[in-house]
């Protein structure tokens, strides 16, 4: 038999054998169309018959065909004729907001810049600057062709929930925050290696009984990875010196003024010989304005960034982060998968101890 008669053969057992929907819906006793949607994970489907379809797929042995996806991802107009991908990055901060966001602008770079280096056909979208309903950037997206979407996340943990529903359409993912309530792949920082990392660090540098100040804003949305990550890290310690998390506010970002009060007080109750913070930069401004020489201790940072006066701190590699996330949403299109995936990735990126002092040692060397 010749080769290519061979293949033939291969594929039309293949088509013989493959599990339908029809008889997921036989099984199952509802219509086709629930299947498919349950099968998609699609939350308009009751958890329950989205179990019940799931486990019925998998005893008669039903894989989802991806030649068929994508076919169909053209008819829907997902999916242009053309080798290039397509894709949207949407971004919810202004350009000077960015100017202030360190996290989002490198994230933002990251992502743009290896987009263009891939070669992607590629669409920016600032809400911050030019506010779009959620229904009017679909259609855009529609008539654009766009394939797949990036959403840069990080500048506002409440990124309208309509927004990131466009994701349903498309393949998707968000970078730096988790939205549970719509499970896209997430490319984010490893907040619980940073934690442990940068108590690893702090101890090697001698120092024994550390305050952690993490904003509660910050921690919160991200499922208190921060918090996760400093408590493992604080198993190093002697239990005498293992000082609780301190989480300051409510849905603040940073550390201000009115924070001041509790802040004096954990200072005043542990006599920590230093601190570890999310924010550096609010937290140095009330020292120096509020705080006597003597009670002043070396700040460290679990965001470092260039401009903080610190004396270390964990660089979350934000760049790397954004480009996770088209790398993600190009997986996806080449593997002709759109909307909610039947399995969620996170890509986490180690973060990078950062040695201030040997920074500007180098710095000043060179």
């Amino acid at each position: 038999m010749r080769a290519r008669e061979h293949l033939n053969l291969q594929q039309f057992i293949i088509n013989m054998s493959r599990v339908t929907l029809r008889q997921i819906s036989e099984r199952v006793g509802c219509s086709r169309s629930a299947v498919s949607y349950a099968l998609r994970n699609d939350p308009s489907i009751s958890t329950d018959l989205r179990r019940k379809v799931a486990k019925v797929a998998a005893e008669l042995g039903w894989v989802p065909d991806s030649n068929l996806a994508k076919q169909m991802a053209i008819v829907r107009g997902n999916l242009g004729q053309v080798d290039v991908p397509n894709i949207a990055i949407v971004i919810n901060c202004s350009r000077e907001g960015l100017k202030e966001g360190h996290a989002a602008r490198m994230q933002y770079e990251g992502a743009l810049n290896h987009a263009k280096k891939h070669g992607l056909n590629m669409s920016v979208f600032n809400l911050g600057d030019e506010p779009l309903s959620a229904k009017r950037l679909k259609g855009i997206f529609k008539a654009r062709g766009i394939q797949g979407v990036v959403f840069i996340a990080t500048i506002n943990p409440a990124l309208p929930i309509e927004y990131l529903e466009i994701g349903r359409d498309f393949a998707c993912s968000v970078s730096g925050l988790r939205f549970p309530e719509l499970p896209f792949h997430v490319a984010i920082g490893d907040f619980l290696e940073a934690g442990r990392i940068s108590l690893q660090m702090m101890l090697e540098s001698g120092y024994k009984r550390p305050a952690i100040i993490i904003q509660r804003g910050v921690d919160e949305p991200l499922a208190w990875a921060f918090a996760g990550g400093v408590t493992t890290g604080m198993m190093q310690l002697e239990p005498e010196n293992r000082i609780p998390i301190y989480h300051v506010g409510e849905d603040e970002l940073g550390i201000g003024e009115h924070h001041l009060p509790g802040i004096k007080k954990l200072f005043k109750d542990n006599k920590p010989d230093c601190c570890l913070t999310l924010d550096p930069r609010g937290l140095r401004t009330l020292m120096d304005e509020h705080f006597d020489d003597d009670e002043e201790v070396p700040l460290f940072s679990l965001d470092w960034q260039p401009d903080q006066i610190v004396d270390g701190g964990i660089d979350q590699r934000h760049t790397s982060i954004g480009e996770a996330a088209v790398d993600l949403v190009m997986g996806q299109i080449r593997r002709g998968e759109f909307g909610i995936p039947q399995v969620h990735r996170s890509v986490h990126i180690e973060g990078e101890w950062v040695d201030v002092s040997c920074s500007a040692q180098i710095a000043k060397a060179g």
